[in-house]
């Protein structure tokens, strides 16, 4: 006679699953980082702005004692040319980084990818009874960055990536630098 597997043994199931899976979590690294960054605009990113500045926050799961899965979030002012009037991006990614050394001490590369969200506001222009009032754009689209990077005692992390960002079927990018801090 077959036994019915109830709403106990699904239970069960999964708190062995949760147990097995929090045993595992419990040997890997996790790495929380905040960080500064600057940037210098490529392609037709150069038509928003030059260069910009600002902050991230990531995590890094290590997965083995040379990988670890990565997610980062940002805030990047832009400084903006023409006729805008402010520019910033918010960065979301999620990639793979692989130590050629130690954790603790020694280079890594980097790919990533997630997406990219920019807003533009442009100057108001008011000439000979001529008003047009600011306006304000926000694009959003996929981006993609390959990178090097070194840590010093495990705590402190200085970065250089390349990302590609592609919206409406154009692309854009930057060259970025990124000093991090380790804090768990």
């Amino acid at each position: 006679m077959r036994k019915k597997f109830g709403i106990k043994g699904s239970i069960g199931s999964m708190l062995l699953l949760v147990l097995f899976f929090n045993a595992e979590i419990s040997h890997a690294q996790i790495n929380v980082l905040l960080g500064f960054e600057g940037v210098s605009t490529l392609g037709e990113f150069k038509n928003i702005a030059s260069v910009g500045g600002g902050a991230s926050g990531g995590i890094e799961f290590g997965v083995s004692e040379k990988f670890g899965l990565t997610a980062q979030l940002g805030y990047i002012y832009l400084r903006p040319v023409n006729d805008l009037q402010s520019a910033h991006m918010f960065p979301l990614q999620g990639g793979l980084k692989y130590h050629l050394a130690s954790k603790e001490n020694g280079m890594y590369t980097h790919l990533q990818i997630g997406t990219h969200q920019i807003s533009t506001t442009t100057e108001a222009v008011s000439s000979f009874g001529y008003y047009e009032p600011a306006e304000s754009n926000s694009y959003s689209g996929i981006s993609y960055a390959l990178g090097i990077g070194y840590v010093v005692n495990g705590n402190v992390d200085l970065s250089l990536r390349y990302n590609i960002v592609s919206i409406d079927k154009k692309s854009g990018g930057y060259l970025g630098i990124r000093l991090a801090i380790s804090f768990i």
